[in-house]
């Protein structure tokens, strides 16, 4: 993980760099069975959110949530509130889950396109996706990714992008927040 932190914070003080791919850099992965675990604790604590079926969005509470089954998730929130220092005010951790991948379905199997009003580090735990960056001048795509378990995909905030399921997956997502910002915005 120090390797990977250290090119993480070169990259982070870039300000050229709007989004990087660190490729097989966090092979620590929780389970297939811890998301799925997680799914059922949601409801009960009432940080459930499916915005389409297959696909679950849980916010979790680093300080109330028993997060142990998703190994070193809480060691690099940890990390990366160090290196963002007072940039930020707190780290969060969403789970993210889809059931369905691109062959299951015609409707969405990840995230629409959308972007984050702040950074984001996207840990792919479980499954392949693949992710579509477009232009702010054209609107188009312009990069696309296939990200795989053990990858993460940094994102300033602001960079609008999509995520399509090739496989079904799960993923931990560290956001950075200022302020009480917004989840995220549709575009």
């Amino acid at each position: 993980m120090k390797d990977f932190l250290e090119h993480f914070k070169e990259i982070k003080d870039n300000p050229e760099i709007s989004h990087y791919l660190f490729k097989g850099v966090l092979n620590e992965l929780p389970s297939w069975q811890a998301f799925i675990d997680y799914i059922e604790f949601s409801k009960i604590a009432g940080n459930y959110r499916s915005d389409s079926e297959g696909i679950y969005i849980l916010h979790t509470d680093p300080t109330n949530h028993d997060l142990s089954s998703f190994g070193i998730v809480q060691q690099l929130r940890s990390e990366i509130r160090e290196i963002y220092g007072d940039e930020i005010d707190m780290v969060g951790i969403t789970l993210l889950i889809s059931e369905l991948s691109k062959d299951d379905t015609d409707g969405p199997t990840g995230i629409t396109k959308h972007y984050d009003p702040q950074d984001t580090v996207h840990w792919a735990c479980v499954g392949k996706s693949q992710w579509h960056i477009y232009s702010d001048e054209t609107n188009e795509i312009e990069f696309e990714y296939i990200v795989e378990p053990g990858d993460v995909f940094f994102t300033r905030k602001h960079i609008v992008h999509d995520v399509e399921s090739l496989s079904k997956r799960a993923a931990c997502i560290l956001t950075m927040h200022k302020d009480g910002e917004t989840e995220y915005g549709k575009k």
